[in-house]
């Protein structure tokens, strides 16, 4: 904050200057690569925002923003090469001007995109409820052999959801290709995209996934949450699952531990499980409340083929979204950023498409409301001997 207050207090009016805060979106895992961690205070993303289109020199954003040339030159610097010194926000151009090196969009522009989106959920909610219903002699079947105690089959579909929204976003993205057809796109493990005037949405579920090895007995422990509107993030990633007590007295649970067989302390933390939705007690015997795999990865690959099918009936969708998408998306991405177009779709136009689908299959009954945020809903455990 102290660098802002003093470029705040040497700036100088400029004619028509719009000051610029910018809401960064990341794709995958961004940990250690994250780009936008150099980008959080004001000058940073001012200079970003006036570059998203238009190649321009130190000189030129000074007199934009009405800061000093040292400070501007000193920020381009430090913006160029990012974090890892190799994906940076913005680049150099060889005639010594400075561009974005990122997809920029402003607020207006993000919800036109979403927009888009929205208008095929229901449609897309329509696929997904004929596909619970002709896939539910499968559902019921996998749910009697690999769930314990008596669940909502609701926990089902809450957590089949972050593999189906991203497959039809993927599926999307595919068709999109047909507009690009002259475009090479982009091809990277992770990336970053930035919003104008977007503050942290409410409606955003995002979906986190950490792993362990030999812990409570188990070779491997794989956990993935879903987050949003209706619920709150148990964990993000880096959680270490090994050092935490909850996890672990949810996996020493998996086949029913009766709590008078626990310590005083072991109580305390069986209680925060059962507070944080990761247990439930019924007749003295505490089990899981989240949904968890215990045989293993073959179980694991059962479980993401429950819905197989659905895509075949989404094709003709996603082709409808995708050239809907394809002409907007031609119409206001920068020209030197056309190859960032699959991230364009995933990171920008498809941000509000799972809390659109959540909300529509709640109000069509295929999935039960969360009674608090943080509850079983989403939450996924696989076990692995």
């Amino acid at each position: 904050m102290e660098d802002q207050n003093i470029l705040r207090d040497t700036m100088r009016p400029a004619e028509k200057y719009q000051p610029a805060f910018l809401y960064f979106i990341g794709s995958s895992d961004l940990i250690g690569n994250d780009s936008s961690r150099n980008a959080q205070h004001f000058l940073s993303q001012n200079l970003l925002f006036l570059c998203r289109n238009k190649a321009k020199t130190a000189d030129e954003l000074a007199r934009e923003t009405g800061i000093p040339i040292f400070y501007v030159e000193e920020e381009l610097k430090r913006q160029c090469p990012g974090v890892d010194g190799k994906c940076g926000l913005l680049r150099k151009t060889e005639w010594g001007k400075y561009i974005a090196d990122i997809l920029i969009a402003d607020k207006e522009e993000f919800e036109t995109a979403n927009r888009i989106y929205g208008k095929y959920v229901p449609a897309f909610c329509e696929f997904l409820a004929s596909a619970v219903s002709l896939r539910q002699k499968e559902l019921q079947s996998f749910w009697r052999r690999n769930i314990q105690g008596n669940m909502d089959q609701s926990l089902l579909l809450w957590a089949l959801l972050p593999d189906v929204i991203s497959n039809f976003i993927e599926q999307t993205g595919r068709e999109l290709k047909s507009s690009f057809e002259d475009v090479k796109p982009v091809d990277r493990p992770f990336t970053t995209v930035a919003v104008r005037g977007l503050s942290e949405p409410e409606f955003m579920y995002g979906g986190d996934s950490i792993s362990a090895h030999d812990v409570c007995g188990y070779s491997d422990i794989m956990m993935r949450n879903v987050y949003g509107r209706r619920l709150q993030a148990h964990f993000r990633r880096a959680h270490d699952i090994a050092k935490d007590p909850m996890l672990q007295m949810v996996i020493r649970c998996v086949e029913g531990l009766p709590v008078r067989m626990l310590f005083a302390e072991e109580r305390k933390v069986a209680r925060r499980a059962i507070e944080q939705g990761y247990l439930r007690e019924r007749d003295g015997i505490l089990e899981p409340a989240i949904l968890v795999l215990w045989d293993g990865i073959s179980v694991y690959i059962e479980f993401q083929s429950l819905l197989d099918g659905l895509e075949e009936k989404t094709g003709e969708l996603a082709k409808a979204v995708s050239a809907e998408l394809g002409e907007f998306v031609r119409s206001v991405i920068p020209g030197h950023l056309l190859g960032e177009y699959p991230y364009y779709n995933s990171c920008i136009a498809a941000y509000g498409f799972f809390d659109m689908v959540v909300e529509e299959c709640i109000s069509r009954g295929i999935l039960n409301a969360p009674e608090a945020p943080l509850g079983p809903e989403g939450v996924l455990m696989v076990l692995c001997v």
